[in-house]
């Protein structure tokens, strides 16, 4: 059955495989770990989490608990599923899901659910969760940071978006062209032109390019993406941190 299911699986054919995990229980063949965990996976491609993350509780009350790192992955795929379809509200409950069982939210699953928030327009929760992660003591990526300073930017939060930026340069990372461009919107639109201006030459220098100054699209290239651009010590005005 295992051969049939992995088969199926391999061919996308979730529902044949989850019709073969039902024929092994009806022929009083109990499925063991390696073959739910197969059916979960062939769900989990097809976009079918809900199921998916029903037989992780089948498996339970079969007495094949999964390990907490197999649970994690299940969860933090859904979690992505739902960033994916912009379905904040479902993201949320899936977290709170995940921590009335005892299962640990890691970066991954903050950052899809931050994701789903910001693509949501929900820009104060996908802020609020960026500080629940940093009380966690987790360690935000550059994707996390990017769709907060967006999120900042969106709320016209300069100063927020500035501090983020600053944050994410100050642990090595290097700011995407879309998080600079938050930060320059963000900046125009609060009246702050002169750091605008500021960060746009910045861009302009590393990038070694023209950089068209609108405040919203431009392209950085990779040498802007790859440099770190710290634009606190070309701001007196500043102090250096906000």
């Amino acid at each position: 059955f295992n051969s049939a299911i992995s088969a199926c699986v391999k061919g996308k054919q979730w529902m044949q495989a989850l019709q073969l995990l039902d024929a092994m229980k009806t022929r009083d063949l109990a499925p063991g770990v390696i073959s739910y965990s197969m059916v979960i996976e062939g769900c989990q491609r097809a976009g079918e989490w809900e199921r998916a993350l029903g037989l992780l509780g089948v498996m339970e009350r079969a007495g094949l608990d999964p390990s907490p790192a197999t649970k994690q992955h299940h969860y933090t795929r859904a979690l992505r599923a739902c960033a994916k379809v912009r379905d904040p509200e479902r993201a949320l409950r899936l977290l709170q899901v995940m921590a009335a069982a005892g299962i640990e939210a890691n970066t991954d699953c903050y950052s899809a659910v931050i994701s789903a928030l910001q693509r949501a327009g929900d820009c104060r929760e996908a802020l609020a969760q960026l500080d629940a992660m940093l009380v966690r003591g987790l360690v935000p990526t550059t994707d996390i940071y990017t769709a907060t300073i967006l999120a900042a930017s969106d709320l016209g939060d300069w100063e927020r978006a500035l501090r983020l930026l600053d944050e994410l340069q100050g642990r090595g990372l290097s700011p995407s062209a879309r998080a600079l461009s938050a930060v320059v919107r963000a900046c125009k639109e609060g009246g702050q032109h002169e750091r605008a201006r500021k960060l746009l030459d910045a861009v302009k220098i590393k990038a070694g390019k023209p950089v068209p100054d609108d405040g919203m699209r431009y392209s950085t290239g990779a040498a802007a993406r790859h440099t770190t651009i710290r634009i606190w010590a070309d701001l007196p005005e500043s102090g250096g941190v906000l």
